[in-house]
């Protein structure tokens, strides 16, 4: 009886050994996982949605500002400005290096404005998604502010010698700013996955957001120069007005909130 007593227990080494619990997600095959995709799509269409128009309408920004200072801040010929903007400027070293410095004079206060108001931005709408549980405002609100930045283009370039290119750069980077940025974009994607994802499924969720982030830089660079030889300033600003519009009615009428989404699929919201 005593030595009952005295008998040590055995004490299984891993309580929660979770590989003991099959996961249904793990066993599924890649018709069945690509499936699955389809059907769980959230934020994913709105990532991809905000970069690739925005990288080919940073890229034509970037000439439009180089044409403003060429022609309406110096008021240099069509000969000039336009070997400077095909990148043809060997015998027009002078002319490029005044372009040149007074776009780098212009960046510096551009950079400033650009990250300055996104940090200081993000520090309060993410306490205010985190308390309240919204994820959608703080992820649309940065593509409304590439879409008035892109109708902004449209104005800069009808009334191009008009405008000075310190106000177009002005207002090319402050309508981004005050919505947030990309950083605020990133902030809401990440928390809506997290709230709407299983352990199990979280991370090939995370894997599937960085992919369409980091393919639509590529997307975007492949074709901006394409698509601005072709369309011009008009045609590509008009083109990126279209496609923010088109995300922007995507995340208003099918993106849900994370607890909406989550009663919608059965599951109990988020805590």
């Amino acid at each position: 009886m005593a030595e009952e007593k005295t008998k040590p227990v055995d004490v299984e080494e891993k309580p929660l050994n979770k590989d003991a619990i099959p996961s249904l997600y793990k066993d599924k095959s890649f018709r069945e996982k690509l499936r699955y995709i389809k059907e769980n799509i959230t934020v994913e269409p709105l990532l991809a949605g905000l970069i690739i128009p925005s990288i080919i309408s940073r890229f034509a920004m970037g000439n439009l500002n180089l044409d403003k200072a060429c022609r309406v801040n110096f008021g240099f010929g069509d000969e000039i400005c336009n070997a400077l903007i095909s990148k043809a400027s060997k015998n027009f070293t002078e002319y490029e290096q005044a372009v040149q410095q007074l776009i780098s004079s212009i960046d510096i206060w551009k950079s400033v404005i650009s990250t300055a108001l996104p940090c200081m931005i993000i520090m309060f709408l993410g306490a205010w998604s985190d308390r309240t549980g919204k994820r959608k405002l703080i992820i649309l609100l940065p593509i409304y502010g590439e879409l008035l930045t892109s109708l902004n283009n449209l104005v800069n370039v009808y009334f191009f010698y008009e405008i000075p290119v310190q106000v177009t750069v002005l207002l090319e980077t402050l309508f981004p700013a005050i919505t947030g940025g990309w950083v605020t974009m990133f902030l809401g994607v990440f928390s809506y996955i997290s709230d709407i994802t299983s352990e199990e499924s979280r991370t090939f969720r995370v894997g599937l957001v960085n992919f369409c982030m980091t393919a639509g830089l590529p997307i975007g660079i492949g074709i901006s120069g394409f698509l601005l030889q072709k369309m011009g300033y008009y045609g590509l600003f008009s083109l990126t007005s279209g496609l923010f519009s088109l995300v922007l009615l995507y995340g208003a009428f099918c993106l849900k909130e994370p607890d909406q989404w989550l009663r919608d699929k059965g599951l109990p919201p988020v805590s």
